[in-house]
């Protein structure tokens, strides 16, 4: 029997049921045919949560263009400004120190939905702002985002090289932590090629840990694609998606991103992260 293998989040219990009755594809397509017949509008939505989570379990990548209405972007960079903590280029616990920015997340009915498509109970375990401004422009190699941050030295059954790095105690956590998360990276600025856009390697998150000293490694980079992002708009990725980015060379053009990553709650248990912000 076939399973359909993309019944996850909260979102998706409207048409497929308690999870321990989850259906077929077959049974899956009759109860989402019917939908359409009764609650057409429902169905609408439901059918762009299966395209959203088909191309990001494919890809790696996923760009969901106006997400935030401009006065909501116009409300957050406000907050974000208001708040003396955010002096920086790369602001890490980000959400933890900017409680009005949760906030507004939290009243943005989309956001909510997106990520009720993804998880039950979405956390955010780890969040940075990151400010790339014409006065400091930097380049970022190739990597994937293997790690999370963790309350103390702690032995966590399954996690690799647990040590403390830059006054934060790190670690990597097991494959299967970073397969079910999900990065959100909402743009507060216009992005292309010339203010520093992500560039990634659409497919990369299929083939796990990716050494850069591996022969093949130079290849795979070269078939990279460039994320032009509007404002308001926000940018899906899976942690092991290999991405980099390039300098700005717009000499007046900010680019401000929120990097989110997400798990569900289930998964992190009674885990001690340094992060565990729910929405």
């Amino acid at each position: 029997m076939v399973e359909w293998p993309l019944a996850r989040g909260r979102n998706m219990e409207i048409i497929l049921g308690p999870e321990a009755t989850r259906p077929t594809v077959a049974q899956y397509w009759g109860r989402l045919w019917r939908m359409v017949k009764s609650k057409p509008i429902q169905a609408y939505l439901a059918f762009l949560i299966i395209i959203q989570m088909h191309q990001l379990d494919n890809s790696g990548v996923q760009i969901i263009p106006h997400l935030l209405p401009q006065s909501k972007v116009e409300s957050i960079l406000e907050s974000i400004g208001n708040n003396p903590y955010n002096d920086g280029f790369g602001v890490r616990e980000f959400l933890p120190n900017n409680p009005d920015v949760v906030e507004r997340l939290k009243r943005t009915p989309a956001f909510g939905q997106l990520l009720n498509s993804f998880f039950n109970d979405p956390v955010c375990v780890r969040s940075i702002y990151f400010d790339k401004p014409p006065r400091s422009n930097w380049v970022v190699g190739w990597h994937q985002d293997l790690t999370m941050n963790l309350t103390s030295l702690q032995e966590v059954k399954g996690w690799q090289n647990v040590r403390t790095a830059k006054a934060r105690i790190v670690g990597q956590p097991p494959i299967d932590f970073l397969e079910e998360m999900v990065t959100l990276r909402i743009h507060l600025d216009d992005t292309d090629g010339t203010n520093g856009a992500l560039r990634v390697v659409v497919g990369s998150h299929l083939k796990g840990v990716i050494r850069t000293d591996d022969p093949a490694f130079e290849e795979l980079v070269s078939d990279a694609a460039e994320c032009h992002v509007r404002r308001g708009g926000v940018m899906l990725m899976k942690p092991l998606t290999l991405h980099a980015s390039r300098r700005t060379t717009q000499g007046n053009a900010s680019r401000r991103v929120i990097h989110l990553e997400f798990l569900d709650q289930v998964k992190i248990g009674g885990l001690e992260l340094q992060e565990n912000t729910a929405f």
